[in-house]
Protein backbone atom coordinates (compact mmCIF):
# COMPACT_ATOMS: atom_id res chain seq x y z
CA UNK A 1 0.00 0.00 0.00
CA UNK A 2 1.26 3.44 -0.95
CA UNK A 3 1.63 6.48 1.25
CA UNK A 4 -0.32 9.20 0.55
CA UNK A 5 1.77 11.77 -1.44
CA UNK A 6 3.79 8.98 -3.11
CA UNK A 7 4.33 9.27 -6.45
CA UNK A 8 4.72 6.55 -8.52
CA UNK A 9 5.84 6.77 -12.10
CA UNK A 10 4.43 4.57 -14.85
CA UNK A 11 6.84 4.56 -18.40
CA UNK A 12 5.82 2.85 -21.53
CA UNK A 13 8.62 0.97 -22.57
CA UNK A 14 7.67 -0.19 -25.72
CA UNK A 15 5.46 0.50 -28.84
CA UNK A 16 1.68 -0.98 -28.31
CA UNK A 17 -0.85 -1.49 -32.04
CA UNK A 18 -3.91 -2.32 -32.56
CA UNK A 19 -4.54 -3.08 -35.85
CA UNK A 20 -8.25 -4.36 -37.53
CA UNK A 21 -9.59 -4.22 -34.40
CA UNK A 22 -11.99 -1.77 -32.43
CA UNK A 23 -12.45 -3.78 -29.54
CA UNK A 24 -11.11 -2.25 -26.52
CA UNK A 25 -7.97 -3.78 -24.89
CA UNK A 26 -6.35 -3.24 -21.86
CA UNK A 27 -3.07 -0.96 -21.88
CA UNK A 28 0.16 -2.88 -20.87
CA UNK A 29 1.20 -0.09 -19.24
CA UNK A 30 -1.59 2.39 -17.78
CA UNK A 31 -2.78 0.33 -14.39
CA UNK A 32 -2.67 1.81 -11.74
CA UNK A 33 -3.47 -0.01 -8.41
CA UNK A 34 -6.21 1.24 -5.71
CA UNK A 35 -6.83 0.87 -2.62
CA UNK A 36 -9.51 0.71 -0.70
CA UNK A 37 -10.90 4.12 0.55
CA UNK A 38 -8.89 6.03 -0.90
CA UNK A 39 -8.67 9.00 -3.44
CA UNK A 40 -6.00 9.39 -6.39
CA UNK A 41 -5.16 11.68 -8.87
CA UNK A 42 -3.15 11.54 -11.91
CA UNK A 43 -1.58 12.61 -15.15
CA UNK A 44 -0.44 11.00 -18.60
CA UNK A 45 0.98 12.19 -21.88
CA UNK A 46 0.30 10.10 -24.54
CA UNK A 47 1.85 9.60 -28.05
CA UNK A 48 -0.19 7.84 -30.36
CA UNK A 49 -0.33 7.50 -34.07
CA UNK A 50 -2.31 6.17 -36.80
CA UNK A 51 -2.54 6.02 -40.15
CA UNK A 52 -5.89 7.22 -41.06
CA UNK A 53 -8.13 10.35 -39.98
CA UNK A 54 -9.53 7.78 -37.36
CA UNK A 55 -10.04 8.08 -33.60
CA UNK A 56 -9.04 6.86 -30.27
CA UNK A 57 -11.66 5.33 -28.65
CA UNK A 58 -11.17 4.65 -24.77
CA UNK A 59 -12.59 3.63 -21.12
CA UNK A 60 -11.36 3.23 -17.67
CA UNK A 61 -12.42 0.45 -15.68
CA UNK A 62 -11.86 -0.30 -12.21
CA UNK A 63 -12.92 -1.90 -8.85
CA UNK A 64 -16.19 -2.06 -7.44
CA UNK A 65 -17.71 1.28 -6.81
CA UNK A 66 -14.92 3.72 -8.47
CA UNK A 67 -15.90 6.98 -9.65
CA UNK A 68 -13.81 9.92 -10.74
CA UNK A 69 -12.89 12.25 -13.22
CA UNK A 70 -10.65 14.02 -15.93
CA UNK A 71 -9.71 16.19 -18.54
CA UNK A 72 -7.39 16.05 -21.36
CA UNK A 73 -5.95 18.36 -23.89
CA UNK A 74 -5.13 19.61 -26.51
CA UNK A 75 -9.01 18.99 -27.23
CA UNK A 76 -10.87 21.07 -24.12
CA UNK A 77 -13.76 19.18 -23.48
CA UNK A 78 -14.07 17.99 -19.99
CA UNK A 79 -15.24 14.40 -19.85
CA UNK A 80 -15.69 11.91 -16.48
CA UNK A 81 -15.10 8.18 -16.00
CA UNK A 82 -17.46 5.89 -13.83
CA UNK A 83 -17.58 2.16 -12.44
CA UNK A 84 -20.53 2.60 -15.65
CA UNK A 85 -17.99 1.82 -18.61
CA UNK A 86 -17.55 5.63 -19.45
CA UNK A 87 -16.30 6.15 -23.22
CA UNK A 88 -14.35 9.11 -24.55
CA UNK A 89 -12.80 9.55 -27.58
CA UNK A 90 -10.02 11.90 -28.64
CA UNK A 91 -9.93 12.66 -32.66
CA UNK A 92 -6.05 11.64 -33.77
CA UNK A 93 -5.04 13.08 -36.84
CA UNK A 94 -2.94 11.14 -39.43
CA UNK A 95 0.81 12.61 -37.90
CA UNK A 96 1.88 11.95 -34.59
CA UNK A 97 -0.52 13.64 -31.51
CA UNK A 98 0.18 13.39 -28.37
CA UNK A 99 -2.12 14.62 -25.45
CA UNK A 100 -2.29 14.60 -21.68
CA UNK A 101 -4.61 13.73 -19.39
CA UNK A 102 -5.51 14.28 -16.09
CA UNK A 103 -7.70 13.05 -13.48
CA UNK A 104 -8.86 12.12 -10.00
CA UNK A 105 -9.84 8.61 -8.57
CA UNK A 106 -11.97 7.71 -5.31
CA UNK A 107 -12.53 4.25 -4.35
CA UNK A 108 -14.95 3.01 -2.14
CA UNK A 109 -14.66 -0.42 0.28
CA UNK A 110 -13.16 -2.58 -2.29
CA UNK A 111 -9.63 -2.31 -4.27
CA UNK A 112 -8.01 -3.04 -7.70
CA UNK A 113 -6.85 -1.84 -10.55
CA UNK A 114 -7.58 1.46 -12.41
CA UNK A 115 -7.20 -0.06 -16.24
CA UNK A 116 -7.04 2.46 -19.47
CA UNK A 117 -8.52 0.49 -22.12
CA UNK A 118 -8.30 1.67 -25.41
CA UNK A 119 -8.40 0.89 -29.68
CA UNK A 120 -9.10 2.57 -33.14
CA UNK A 121 -12.81 3.57 -32.89
CA UNK A 122 -13.20 2.24 -36.44
CA UNK A 123 -12.15 -1.26 -37.26
CA UNK A 124 -10.96 -0.49 -41.28
CA UNK A 125 -7.53 -2.35 -41.57
CA UNK A 126 -5.81 0.71 -40.31
CA UNK A 127 -3.49 0.58 -36.91
CA UNK A 128 -3.14 2.75 -34.31
CA UNK A 129 -0.57 2.79 -31.71
CA UNK A 130 0.49 4.28 -28.34
CA UNK A 131 4.17 4.88 -28.40
CA UNK A 132 7.15 4.08 -26.33
CA UNK A 133 7.98 6.89 -24.45
CA UNK A 134 4.85 8.04 -23.54
CA UNK A 135 4.02 7.90 -19.60
CA UNK A 136 1.86 8.23 -16.23
CA UNK A 137 2.53 9.71 -13.07
CA UNK A 138 -0.01 8.93 -10.21
CA UNK A 139 -0.41 10.02 -6.19
CA UNK A 140 -2.55 9.13 -3.62
CA UNK A 141 -4.18 11.56 -1.88
CA UNK A 142 -5.59 10.25 1.14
Amino acid sequence: EDASGATKILYFDADQTITSSNSLQDDDYFIIPLVANAEYAFQARLQVTTTVNTQLKWQFTGPSGFAGSMAYAPQANIVGFSALDYEGSSGIARDNQRFMMWGGVQTGGTSGDLTFQWSPNYSHGDAVTVHKGSWVTYWRLQ
